[in-house]
């Protein structure tokens, strides 16, 4: 009977966190009247809001929704991104990150069965207005960071640790609206043994990068985890980090 990691040869682990469930995302409301020349507006009354329009007729909330400072909608706020349907004819959801510096945080419980004396890949998912024409003469660039968590003792703030590996600057498709991810050779990694046992959690920092001449929106989809897992009671783990196939559910291995 098999009771060890050691005795089995595990295909890697993934996660999968699309852009939203990212936690650093904060909804905004927008009000736009459907009758012509009649403006919508949002009203602060202490604790309150009030909708209104042009006229004296007014429509107020309950008391239970409370407005945010104005300092947390600034445009340097990580909600002050776009999240939208990434075409009109494409119901796919994404946040739009066309500036350099363009970021969003996300708050998560690491994975159970992560190995942590094994490294982690991180890469990215995106789709963009790209054409033939403007891919060929540029690059997508993203940046991750992160925060280790412990519970009691990390505060909550913006990550600020680089990868072990940062991701590397790489060709998108030819296509517009191509779903794409960064590919292997240039995806990031976190080296084994970063995280400690009394790591429970982790914070990532996903931030859209300069690319000189890009114009065309660029949609943030989803950040991937990659990892060794360790799964049976002994902890002793696998004897070697688990060997990726060359595609998601295929049999040929890179190594």
């Amino acid at each position: 009977m098999i009771t060890r990691d050691a005795e089995m040869l595990w295909r890697p682990a993934r996660k999968y966190i699309p852009v939203t469930q990212f936690t650093g995302i904060i909804p905004l409301v927008a009000v736009q009247s459907s009758v012509a020349g009649v403006v919508s507006t949002i009203m602060p009354d202490a604790d309150n809001f009030v909708f209104g329009k042009n006229t004296a007729t007014a429509r107020v909330s309950s008391s239970a929704v409370v407005l945010a400072p104005a300092s947390d909608f600034s445009t340097s706020a990580y909600n002050g991104r776009t999240i939208q349907a990434v075409s009109t004819n494409v119901p796919i959801t994404g946040m739009r990150m066309n500036s350099a510096t363009d970021d969003v945080v996300h708050f998560m419980e690491l994975p159970d069965d992560f190995d942590i004396t094994y490294p982690m890949y991180v890469r990215v998912w995106y789709t963009g207005e790209n054409t033939l024409a403007s891919a060929t003469s540029k690059g997508m660039f993203w940046r991750v960071r992160y925060t280790a968590v412990t519970p009691g003792t990390t505060a909550a703030a913006s990550p600020s640790t680089a990868l072990s590996t940062a991701i590397t600057v790489h060709s998108p498709s030819a296509t517009a609206l191509a779903i794409n991810h960064t590919p292997a050779a240039n995806q990031g990694k976190i080296n084994g043994s970063t995280f400690t046992q009394a790591n429970e959690a982790v914070i990532w920092r996903v931030e859209r990068q300069l690319i000189d001449g890009w114009t065309d929106n660029v949609f943030l989809l989803g950040l991937e985890l990659i990892y060794t897992p360790r799964r049976l009671h002994y902890q002793d783990g696998m004897k070697t980090e688990a060997k990726r196939p060359v595609n998601l559910h295929g049999t040929t291995f890179a190594d």
